[in-house]
């Protein structure tokens, strides 16, 4: 089976006005991000790295440019064997606990 991980990650909250009011998705104020469990293992287990998108995201006249860090990420991995960008949206609760405990574990020292 195919393994998936998430590209972008965006901070959001489900919201609601009253316990008989719809759930509404609001956008959180932390900072979206690029998976940095991915880009770590692009470079420890490919040497696989992404300057692009080691600083600020690209922006367009909408916020991020979400197609645009599509495009930077296809390009880098377009001769890892097994490899593609998928533009699928998920909703779902992701921690950095798993990532700062494999980042510990991977290094030596």
């Amino acid at each position: 089976a195919p393994y998936r991980a998430p590209l972008l990650l965006i901070p959001v909250s489900l919201k609601r006005s009253s316990v008989r009011a719809g759930f509404r998705l609001a956008r959180h104020d932390d900072e979206v991000r690029i998976n940095p469990t991915l880009l770590e293992m692009l470079r420890e287990n490919y040497r696989l790295r992404m300057p692009e998108l080691e600083a600020e995201l690209p922006l367009d006249e909408s916020g991020y440019d979400v197609d645009g860090i599509f495009r930077i990420v296809q390009r880098h991995v377009k001769e890892l064997r097994g490899w593609e960008v998928v533009p699928d949206v998920v909703l779902s609760a992701f921690t950095f606990t798993e990532y700062l405990l494999w980042k510990g574990l991977s290094r030596p020292g």
